[in-house]
């Protein structure tokens, strides 16, 4: 139902595009998020980012290759988790001989103007930096579509087969 009309096809192609990830912690705002920082100019010479993922090592790798002091801060016990742990050794060491410091097994539980608060084991410690960007993933475009009305299972993102079909 779309402004009050049912609209109907032999296929629908659902295409709502994602938006940043975000994490319930105190001073999230003043963050910079993958959008902005594909939007404009990130001034500033310390740069924190909170994800260790494909994208936090992307943004990780161009900081650092022109010049900026880069912190990355990773939740599980390594950078990439989502893949193979040669990868993510691998980049670790090349990061790392690069000038990138990586805290795993970290979280920020604060952020704060030119501040992280990081708890390591229930040890806080405190990075001071210029800019905060938030890389932790992305997250579909699906609130208010009624996807379980319509059948279709879902969870960050809406589940498909190998053909890229739906549950509906």
């Amino acid at each position: 139902c779309v402004n009050g009309q049912v609209l109907e096809g032999e296929h629908i192609l659902v295409a709502t595009g994602s938006s940043p990830a975000t994490l319930p912690i105190k001073g999230i705002e003043k963050a910079l998020t993958s959008d902005d920082v594909l939007a404009s100019p990130v001034d500033g010479h310390k740069i924190v980012i909170i994800g260790g993922g494909v994208i936090g090592m992307e943004f990780a790798s161009y900081f650092s290759a022109i010049g900026k002091e880069v912190v990355v801060i990773e939740a599980m016990d390594k950078i990439l988790p989502s893949l193979s742990k040669e990868i993510s050794v691998q980049l670790g060491a090349y990061m790392k001989k690069n000038g990138v410091t990586i805290m795993a097994s970290s979280k920020v539980t604060e952020i704060g103007h030119g501040f992280v608060k990081v708890d390591k084991g229930g040890v806080e410690s405190v990075v001071d930096c210029d800019k905060v960007i938030v890389a932790i993933g992305r997250k579909a475009n699906i609130c208010g579509l009624h996807l379980e009305k319509a059948g279709v299972e879902h969870d960050r993102f809406i589940k498909v087969d190998s053909s890229f079909k739906t549950s509906a």
